[in-house]
C-alpha cells in the first residue's frame, strides 16, 4: 500500500494484479463478499455495534451484552475506511474483520486483512496484557485469508503458493494491525517475494510463526 506508506524497496512492480471486485466502495448490505449480516454504520455513526447470542443455564438462547466498537478514535488511514471515508475494493467482510485489495498490489492477488478493533501493530500481540484473545484474532485473520485466496486464486490455494504476512515494526506501513496476502507468491517480483514479504526477517513475520508463539504464550514476535 505504497500510497500511504513508504516501502523497504523502491522499485517499480512487475506483476499484474488481477481484476478486482466488482465494486470501489462498500454499501451497505450490498456489493461486498460477506460472511456476515452486519453492515457498516455510516460515516455519521461512525461505530459499530456487535452483538452475539447465548445459551443460559436453562439451555435457551438469549441475546449477549454489545460490544461497540469506535472506529472515530482510529487516527489511520484504516480508520478512514471503516469509517467509509476514502473508496477501496472489499472482499469479505466479519463482524471483527474486515479485507480488502491493496491499492499497490504486488501480487495478482494482493488483499489486507484488519481487525475492525483497534490494534496498532502484530507486536501489541501480547497474551499476557492483551484485552482480547489474541490467538483467536490471528487464525480469525489467517482463516480469512485463506478464503479469499480459494476464491480469487484457486490454483494458488491448491499448491499453497501464498504468502501470509504481517511486517514488524518499524517497517510497518500503517499503526493498524494488517495481514498481506499474496497470491500467487510464484508470480511476484523477485524482490517482493525475497524482500519485502520475506517472512522470517526482522522486518515481516508470517502468520504461523505468529500463531506459533501465541500459543506457546509468547509474544507474537
Amino acid at each position: 500500500m505504497c500510497h500511504f506508506y513508504s516501502c523497504i524497496y523502491n522499485i517499480n512492480n512487475a506483476t499484474t494484479p488481477s481484476p478486482p471486485p466488482p465494486t470501489t466502495k462498500l454499501e451497505p448490505s450490498s456489493n461486498i463478499a460477506a460472511t456476515s449480516e452486519t453492515s457498516f454504520p455510516s460515516k455519521k455513526e461512525g461505530s459499530s455495534s456487535l452483538s452475539s447470542a447465548v445459551k443460559n443455564n436453562n439451555g435457551e438462547t438469549t441475546a449477549a451484552a454489545t460490544t461497540v466498537i469506535d472506529y472515530s478514535s482510529n487516527p489511520t488511514i484504516f480508520g478512514q475506511i471503516l469509517r467509509q471515508e476514502i473508496l477501496y475494493y472489499p472482499y469479505i467482510e466479519t463482524d471483527t474483520l474486515l479485507s480488502f485489495r491493496d491499492r499497490t498490489p504486488r501480487a495478482p492477488l494482493h488483499a489486507l486483512v484488519i481487525t475492525k478493533q483497534y490494534i496498532p501493530s502484530v507486536r501489541s500481540l501480547q497474551p499476557s496484557s492483551s484485552p482480547y484473545d489474541t490467538v483467536e484474532v490471528v487464525s480469525s485473520m489467517k482463516e480469512m485469508a485463506l478464503d479469499i485466496i480459494k476464491s480469487q486464486q484457486p490454483t494458488a490455494y491448491q499448491k499453497q503458493d501464498y504468502i501470509l504476512a504481517f511486517h514488524i515494526p518499524p517497517f510497518n506501513s500503517v499503526d493498524h494491525i494488517h495481514l498481506h496476502v499474496l497470491a500467487p507468491a510464484s508470480e511476484m517480483n523477485f524482490i517482493y517475494r525475497h524482500g519485502k514479504y520475506a517472512t522470517g526477517t526482522f522486518w515481516c513475520t508470517g502468520v504461523d510463526d505468529v500463531l506459533k508463539r501465541l500459543k506457546k504464550g509468547q509474544s507474537a514476535v
